[in-house]
């Protein structure tokens, strides 16, 4: 054989080889799971802005109840509109990359859906579009792949009447598919649940021990416990996890009237915020894990936005309009800078 021959089969024998090697990486590397596509407000990153539910009529009109963005230093330029009809839109929540808000809706037909749209507002899609079925207050998962709702399944949920004992916890896929139950408490209310930043634990309120409190379970709705445990009304609204999944900001009434207080994640030391005589309630963490944001009326009656240590030192007005802020969400930019 020649050693022309010869030469021409070893080259063909090493493209062989090293098409085979990188078949080989191409299918490992397949193998790898995907990361996260970014954070949710309750994840670590630099702090981005604010979307609010904000009562356009002053008056708790919920037909007049609509979406804007406002940034942390905001003022009457610095709020943009984001939805423009006349149904009820409230609870929004940024996506864990920051492009997208999910927020529930009601239509005019007494419907409540999850729905999503882009950051500017555009693209706004119905995620459930069940009209038997009520569903209410999306938390993204920190990876961005699934939703943990609120929902009725005999569609009996009325937001004006407080009638929320129809609710149960769900997780489904992020474009509404794959829906699961994860609590069956027979009548008794599950409300608001939030992922824990590692994705392993919800955290919602309920009322099943004959007063709402803060319960966590596995994401698989395994393992319940109550974290609260006071006679108090503590799970009325959403409990907020920190950036590093170490604390929990929650809304109480034990001391009179709502206050913010904030516990670890086991439910042990649980420390007063704020203190005045009007109510404060909401409260949400900066992706920077620095700041908590939440409304309160403490300025006559207008619900305006403050953001405080998280500590609760250094309370400052941040929002200064003649509209309503009914409900609050803040953006993560992740690692990205604005």
């Amino acid at each position: 054989m020649s050693q022309a021959t010869i030469g021409g089969r070893n080259q063909a024998l090493n493209r062989a080889a090293i098409l085979a090697t990188l078949t080989l990486i191409l299918f490992l590397t397949s193998l790898i799971p995907p990361s996260p596509t970014g954070y949710a407000a309750a994840f670590p990153g630099q702090n981005g802005k604010f979307v609010v539910t904000i009562d356009t009529s002053g008056s708790w009109d919920l037909d007049t109840f609509e979406l804007y963005v406002i940034t942390e230093n905001a003022s009457g330029k610095n709020l943009k509109r984001l939805t423009y009809n006349s149904e009820f839109d409230f609870y929004p929540a940024w996506s864990t990359d920051g492009k997208k808000i999910a927020f529930s809706r009601r239509s005019q037909a007494g419907n409540y859906d999850i729905y999503v749209m882009d950051a500017n507002g555009k693209n706004q899609k119905n995620l459930t579009n069940t009209p038997t079925i009520d569903e209410v207050v999306p938390a993204w998962s920190p990876d961005g792949q699934k939703f943990a709702v609120s929902s009725c399944p005999n569609g009996d949920f009325d937001f004006d009447a407080e009638e929320y004992n129809c609710l149960e916890i769900y997780v489904m896929d992020a474009d509404g598919s794959n829906k699961m139950r994860l609590t069956d408490d027979n009548g008794q209310e599950d409300y608001g649940p939030t992922w824990s930043p590692d994705g392993q634990k919800i955290a919602f309120g309920t009322n099943r021990d004959g007063n709402r409190e803060i319960y966590v379970m596995d994401a698989d709705g395994n393992n319940e416990t109550n974290l609260t445990n006071h006679p108090a009304d503590d799970g009325f609204f959403a409990p907020y996890w920190s950036p590093n999944g170490e604390k929990i900001a929650f809304t109480t009434d034990r001391d009179g009237n709502w206050e913010i207080y904030v516990m670890n994640a086991d439910g042990s030391n649980q420390t007063r915020l704020t203190n005045n005589d009007s109510s404060d309630s909401i409260p949400v963490w900066s992706a920077d894990g620095q700041k908590i944001a939440f409304k309160t009326n403490r300025d006559g009656g207008n619900w305006e936005i403050y953001v405080m240590d998280t500590v609760g030192g250094n309370q400052t007005r941040l929002t200064n309009t003649e509209l309503q802020v009914r409900i609050l969400d803040w953006q993560s930019l992740g690692n990205k800078k604005n």
